[in-house]
């Protein structure tokens, strides 16, 4: 059985990458799921000014880590001309679509998504909107956890885990419609 690749934004990755640590290229499950980075994201970590000042993402320099970010989903020649007009033609609509706001890093990762056909997980609306548009599966990072619940990939405790570690840990800024959905996914947990 073929790989069920899943793409990863920055956002998700900062949040799956330690609790679900090793997480990229690792088959998870009957359905190989299987999580990718892209060959862009090393580009907007180094640009990115949240990842050197943090002091929540410490854990972003560690060897484990960035040996584990270099497992990423790579395009063929045909598919990077594909990516390339896909990715003008989305850029050329943001305006008319109200959505000059996304990144052009944002904007890449989807086009991958839909290139190669894989699921996309971000927690961008704007961007979620955008893969809808696109016709690309995608989750939020509390539905792709309810979605590897239900497969049985991880386990309730891990989910447990990682909302402490989300909440505790790195205080990360959740807000209300996180909690909200949280205990909406997971009021059985």
């Amino acid at each position: 059985m073929a790989q069920s690749k899943i793409l990863l934004d920055t956002s998700a990755y900062l949040h799956l990458a330690v609790p679900f640590h090793p997480l990229i290229g690792e088959e998870r499950g009957l359905f190989k799921y299987t999580f990718y980075l892209t060959d862009k994201h090393e580009n907007e970590f180094r640009e990115s000014n949240l990842l050197s000042i943090n002091p929540k993402f410490f854990w972003f320099k560690e060897e484990k880590y960035i040996v584990n970010r270099k497992r990423i989903l790579t395009l063929s020649k045909q598919q990077v001309k594909e990516a390339d007009l896909l990715f003008k033609e989305i850029v050329k609509a943001l305006p008319y679509l109200g959505l000059e706001e996304l990144s052009p890093y944002d904007i890449w990762y989807l086009v991958y998504a839909k290139v190669l056909k894989t699921k996309f997980v971000t927690d961008d609306s704007k961007l979620r909107d955008l893969a809808d548009a696109q016709d690309v599966t995608n989750f939020d990072t509390l539905e792709l956890l309810k979605h590897l619940l239900k497969e049985v990939v991880i386990s309730p405790n891990e989910i447990k885990a990682a909302k402490k570690y989300w909440t505790d840990v790195q205080n990360f800024p959740l807000g209300k419609s996180f909690s909200a959905k949280y205990n909406r996914l997971f009021k059985k947990i």
